[in-house]
């Protein structure tokens, strides 16, 4: 009996997937692991039959069109606990899963569509911590990004920061956040480049106007939150050369 409740490599891996994300969807695991619709289905029930796992998916989940998202238990957080050090902060909070916003679940599923792009584009080339992971560390800024990106090639780190709906003020504020932390030499070595993914053309527009003089340590990069879940590569744009877009990397 012990041998048949054993979890198997696979379970075990995609438990860490929830765990990095929070919330995922068939369709994103899909695309991450390169494997059948059907198969991850199979491989989620599985997980939520035995009590690891459940999902949010509700009428108005319906009515919107959104996909089932996918969160740990609290068992599948006991489980994994013994195949990795969950953080306690992180674990404390996903205890509020079933009750969280849907705005939040899609902001969850957009990091991991943008992870999935980045990886995409990028392969091996780059390196990847979601917010979960970033827990452990205390370098950060008040606000941590939502995934911290470090090309393996050149040693490029970027912060990424992406916002649905929020004020033009709000990003800013993440914005002046990193420049306080970088001017207070919080960060070990060279200051990673901000890439926001604002909500709007407009918010972006205004930004790229204000910071049109940049002056930091460290390159800003902005586009849409549509542009960036798009998987279009030529979606950047600084603020000295608000015209042109280019491909980060």
């Amino acid at each position: 009996m012990a041998n048949q409740r054993k979890l198997t490599d696979n379970q075990i891996h995609l438990l860490k997937l929830i765990y990095k994300f929070r919330f995922v969807t068939a369709d994103l695991l899909s695309e991450y692991r390169n494997q059948s619709n059907s198969t991850i289905h199979d491989s989620l029930s599985r997980l939520q039959q035995r009590g690891l796992i459940n999902r949010r998916y509700d009428n108005q989940d319906k009515i919107h069109g959104r996909p089932a998202g996918y969160f740990l238990e609290s068992g599948g957080v006991k489980e994994l606990n013994d195949h990795i050090e969950v953080n306690d902060r992180i674990a404390h909070s996903y205890y509020k899963n079933k009750s969280v916003s849907p705005d939040f679940v899609d902001h969850c599923l957009h990091i991991f569509q943008a992870y999935n792009n980045f990886r995409a584009d990028y392969g091996d080339k780059v390196s990847m911590l979601a917010k979960a992971e970033l827990a452990d560390y205390d370098q950060f800024p008040a606000t941590t990004p939502d995934l911290f990106i470090q090309h393996q090639d050149n040693g490029k780190q970027y912060n990424l920061y992406i916002y649905e709906n929020a004020h033009w003020f709000v990003v800013d504020k993440h914005i002046k956040q990193n420049i306080n932390h970088c001017e207070e030499d919080e960060w070990p070595g060279q200051y990673p480049n901000l890439l926001m993914a604002c909500p709007s053309l407009r918010t972006q527009q205004k930004l790229l106007r204000k910071y049109e003089t940049n002056l930091e340590d460290f390159d800003m990069y902005f586009t849409t939150t549509e542009a960036l879940l798009s998987g279009d590569q030529k979606i950047w744009v600084e603020p000295a050369s608000p015209e042109t877009m280019i491909t980060k990397g």
